[in-house]
């Protein structure tokens, strides 16, 4: 299972590379692409290794004044030792804090979360924590994305949250994963 190229602050990562075998990764494209063309779900495998991807290509748009914009590219140069140092890693859901999960739940819930929301302010101020860092998190983590500039929309149909007996709480977008990983958890728990 690999990720998606992500965005970071400098800008989106359109060419990445690894050390893996690439059509592995183009198979696994061509099945992500099958799926959410036809809007079916194939048999995933059972595998919690996640590829690491590192980013050769960054683009970024700029303003060019009124309602135009431009494509700037930057070349990431890496080298091939560092790109063989980039195993897989085991896949894990998202650790969140309290606050976080209840302003996840609620803009699933609702649609969206108003980091203007006066009641939702306050009851997330008496938690000790501020909610607009709460719902950049949630952005940041690829649970919620910015519609304009105090509106955060869900990006996923759902998300699954899993409370830990030890007080630790998590959420996945990806229930397969997430059902794979708890039951690899459970089990070498017990």
């Amino acid at each position: 299972m690999s990720t998606g190229p992500r965005m970071d602050e400098l800008g989106w990562h359109i060419l990445t590379s690894n050390c893996e075998n690439p059509l592995r990764l183009i198979i696994e494209l061509i099945w992500t692409a099958l799926e959410n063309r036809f809007e079916v779900r194939f048999i995933q495998d059972r595998n919690l290794k996640q590829e690491r991807l590192a980013p050769l290509v960054r683009a970024n748009i700029t303003a060019r004044g009124d309602d135009k914009f431009s494509w700037i590219y930057e070349i990431i140069d890496i080298q091939r030792d560092r790109l063989i140092m980039l195993q897989a890693q085991e896949w894990s859901p998202d650790e969140f804090s309290y606050g976080e999960i209840i302003v996840a739940t609620l803009a699933y819930e609702d649609g969206s979360v108003d980091i203007r929301d006066a009641d939702l302010i306050d009851y997330i101020g008496k938690l000790g924590k501020d909610l607009k860092v709460l719902v950049q998190n949630l952005v940041n983590n690829r649970l919620l994305a910015w519609d304009g500039e105090y509106i955060a929309r869900p990006i996923h149909d759902e998300i699954g949250v899993i409370y830990n007996p030890d007080g630790r709480v998590y959420t996945s977008a990806n229930m397969n994963l997430a059902s794979e990983w708890l039951m690899k958890t459970l089990s070498t728990e017990q």
